[in-house]
């Protein structure tokens, strides 16, 4: 009976939370979530641990055995301490005028006014160029394009001028002549992770993946005769083998809608089945090395700004971003890095992102 009562567990708190904590809280797919449970049950040194969650309600409830509640509770508490004052110390900046221009507010939590920001004056920057490399003045910040809040208007202006002559600078947020300083961004994307030759379709309904075996089992895909086979998920899915590496998902779902005369919307999803890939930070500096050289055939060193989105383990393509100060340096510029640039062998692609251009009435 001893041993029973010691497993015996019980509700130790419920907390109730908006829905940007909850999602902050559990992370995404409940990834933060799973880290956290690790923690208690370590904390907790064998102990049965369970998090509860209620996304509808925004409610986590912790449920452990009684002789570990307040290390327990200390440690959630802690969590969600840090996510509210995180919430509560953000600040957004605001244009009074429609036009974007002007004077500027800046809104605290509950819409709260904390202070108003003449025309010139600013209090946080955004950081521009390599985010890996990061210059002693920023060093709150790791994302390239990421808002870094100052103390005050002087440490604000110091970063921009000390930081100006720099390969990582800082811009001052608000003031629209910098802001439009590069008016022609491009996208640049390519393959990371290669297809392995074979995806899931699958339908809004199992009658129509079961019409659709029923029909054929082989169907021409991208110039190439792909085989279909019932999922081992079962339901309403279909397994695609035999694809042309080069079939993505625009390519998949048009071939099955145009041949078996059904709606877009009929596909919930096509996933395909990818090689895993793990990118370093020496293969991005080679990659951005290259694109450089290509971009500056066309464009001057100082007219453009280059930033390669680190890849995460799951994201199956690369992205980069290149912004110029010339619309027509950037469109040549862009054009040649499509034609000339084949990063391991793949086909780039490009689009316009941003095309800003100066009027007069």
């Amino acid at each position: 009976m001893e041993r029973v009562e010691k497993q015996k567990v019980k509700c130790l708190g419920a907390y109730g939370m908006g829905d940007q904590t909850f999602r902050d809280f559990v992370g995404p797919r409940y990834a933060k979530l799973k880290d956290i449970e690790i923690q208690l049950k370590e904390i907790a040194d064998g102990s049965i641990v369970i998090l509860d969650t209620d996304g509808k309600t925004g409610e986590i409830c912790l449920y452990s055995t009684k002789y570990v509640t307040s290390l327990l509770i200390q440690h959630v508490e802690n969590i969600l301490n840090a996510l509210r004052r995180k919430f509560k110390d953000e600040k957004s900046e605001q244009y009074l005028s429609s036009s974007n221009q002007g004077t500027r507010i800046v809104i605290s939590a509950g819409c709260n006014v904390a202070d108003v920001l003449m025309p010139d004056e600013f209090k946080s920057v955004i950081v521009v160029s390599d985010p890996f490399n990061m210059h002693f003045i920023l060093p709150r910040t790791r994302e390239i394009g990421e808002k870094l809040p100052l103390m005050t208007t002087q440490e604000a202006e110091y970063a921009v001028e000390e930081s100006k002559e720099e390969e990582i600078y800082a811009r001052p947020t608000g003031n629209a002549r910098l802001q439009n300083e590069h008016r022609f961004r491009v996208k640049f994307e390519w393959c990371r992770r290669k297809s392995k030759g074979s995806a899931f379709v699958e339908f809004s309904e199992q009658r129509i993946a079961d019409n659709i075996l029923h029909d054929c089992r082989s169907l021409l895909i991208g110039g190439t005769r792909a085989v279909l086979n019932p999922s081992k998920n079962g339901g309403s899915q279909i397994f695609v083998k035999n694809l042309n590496r080069f079939v993505n998902e625009a390519v998949l779902r048009h071939s099955f809608v145009t041949k078996f005369h059904i709606g877009d919307n009929h596909i919930v999803a096509a996933s395909f089945i990818r090689e895993r890939v793990q990118t370093s930070r020496s293969e991005l500096d080679l990659i951005q090395q290259r694109l450089r050289a290509h971009l500056q055939m066309h464009v001057k060193e100082g007219k453009y700004d280059l930033f390669i989105k680190p890849p995460k383990d799951q994201d199956f393509t690369f992205l980069a971003f290149a912004s110029f100060s010339k619309i027509e340096e950037g469109q040549n510029a862009s054009a040649h890095v499509q034609q000339n640039f084949r990063p391991n062998g793949e086909v780039l692609n490009s689009s316009i992102t941003l095309q800003a251009v100066n009027s007069c009435l």
